[in-house]
């Protein structure tokens, strides 16, 4: 023990330090854990500090240590009888769920081995899976899916695992929750698909999974958004994988019409290497030619009038 260590020894051997009240935010045994001192951890407890008092938040040590990735702190708590399953805060998180949306994986493992519930849904009706999701955090999310959790449950703002790894741009959870059997047929709250809110995200490595996994490069017009966003890459991709070089999208547009509106020079040279139509969509006066005119797209104007003079 340091002396710091020896100085609280003798101060709570008088019996005149309150062990568990607040001291500001926290009660002393929480702010030992969330400091991570795990000997002064120790000294609280044998003096009989209350495991399960939390501070003005209502958090208790255990979740206070389990936040901040104190592995040896947490397993000191649970070995002198911290309950895994207490929730608290305003969400009722439990220390598996918020170790989970820190991507703490020790912390994960060892309370899951103390048997912390990895099904347990909070109060915003989420679950550890949906908040290791949201941070990207592969090992975590690997963790709970040996567990056996529900790959499907629709967690923040009514949105399974999957959809929150595509919006985030995770992509090794996303592989992983692909290689589980997640559904690939989900949609976000704005009625995206996974695969509209992997090209409005720019991700071409995320839209590759999906289309690997059987989505459909045509339904909702995908090409017509990643056109719309300039995504080269994205484009590249759907066209390889047989997207409609003419699908129309919103307001009756097509791919070509959006890149040239955009002034997206190098997608209106790849629609053109791809055959689109150069000519006006079904109830539209204007050409794409016309369209770069009106934006002042220099660049595009030139090519598109190299490809109608001379192909």
């Amino acid at each position: 023990m340091d002396g710091n260590g020896t100085v609280a020894k003798l101060l709570l051997d008088t019996g005149k330090v309150g062990l568990n009240v607040a001291y500001g935010e926290d009660t002393l045994l929480g702010l030992a854990a969330r400091d991570g001192n795990g000997a002064m951890v120790k000294l609280l407890i044998e003096k009989g500090a209350d495991l399960e008092l939390g501070n003005d938040e209502g958090m208790p040590p255990l979740h206070l240590a389990a936040e901040e990735g104190y592995e040896q702190v947490v397993q000191l708590l649970l070995e002198k009888g911290a309950n895994p399953h207490h929730f608290a805060g305003d969400s009722d998180l439990t220390a598996l769920s918020i170790a989970a949306q820190k991507g703490h994986a020790a912390v994960v493992r060892l309370l899951l081995e103390k048997g912390a519930d990895p099904r347990y849904v909070d109060r915003d009706d989420d679950t550890p899976l949906g908040l290791a999701t949201d941070g990207g955090h592969e090992e975590v999310v690997r963790q709970l899916l040996e567990k056996g959790v529900d790959l499907e449950h629709m967690g923040l703002r009514s949105m399974a695992p999957l959809m929150r790894a595509v919006m985030g741009g995770h992509e090794a959870v996303v592989r992983l929750l692909l290689e589980r059997g997640a559904d690939i047929n989900g949609y976000n709250e704005d009625g995206d698909t996974l695969l509209l809110s992997a090209v409005r995200g720019g991700s071409e490595a995320i839209a590759r999974l999906l289309l690997e996994k059987g989505a459909d490069p045509d339904y909702m017009s995908p090409l017509v958004l990643a056109v719309e966003l300039g995504h080269e890459a994205v484009v590249r991709l759907l066209l390889e994988k047989g997207a409609n070089v003419d699908s129309v999208g919103w307001m009756g547009r097509r791919p070509l019409d959006s890149a040239a509106y955009n002034g997206h020079e190098a997608v209106v040279r790849l629609l053109l290497e791809k055959g689109a139509d150069r000519y006006p969509s079904s109830g539209y006066d204007d050409i794409p030619l016309d369209l770069a005119v009106n934006g002042g797209h220099k660049g595009v104007i030139r090519l598109l009038k190299d490809w109608y003079n001379y192909r």
